[in-house]
């Protein structure tokens, strides 16, 4: 679904769109790897192992998202995602336009 959204953006005429997610590497993601490739053949960056922390604000506006790296994570038997992240590694990717795409698996609510 991120990879859709963030597709669509640009065909919107998005002139800069990133993904965060928590996959490693794209071997690691959920979805066929190749759509990744594509996502990135059309100028879209990805930044891998990545959790949210809080939306910045700048004027009353979205600025930006703070994200901390992630060693891993894991799915418990609840179905909740469970993340093991790296303290101090805070940072702030810029923006002014945020959309959260969590995945689930269809009919559960559960991430996969």
């Amino acid at each position: 679904m991120a990879l859709d959204c963030a597709r669509a953006a640009t065909r919107l005429g998005a002139s800069e769109v990133h993904i965060a997610c928590v996959e490693k590497h794209r071997l690691n993601a959920w979805q066929d790897p190749r759509r990744s490739e594509i996502a990135e053949e059309e100028g879209i960056v990805i930044h891998h192992a990545q959790t949210f922390v809080k939306i910045h604000g700048r004027g009353g506006r979205v600025g930006g998202i703070e994200c901390l790296d992630i060693r891993s994570f894991s799915i418990d038997v609840s179905g909740q995602l469970q993340i093991n992240a790296i303290p101090g590694t805070e940072h702030v990717f810029e923006a002014d336009t945020v959309i959260f795409c969590p995945g689930a698996v269809a009919g559960t609510g559960a991430i996969p």
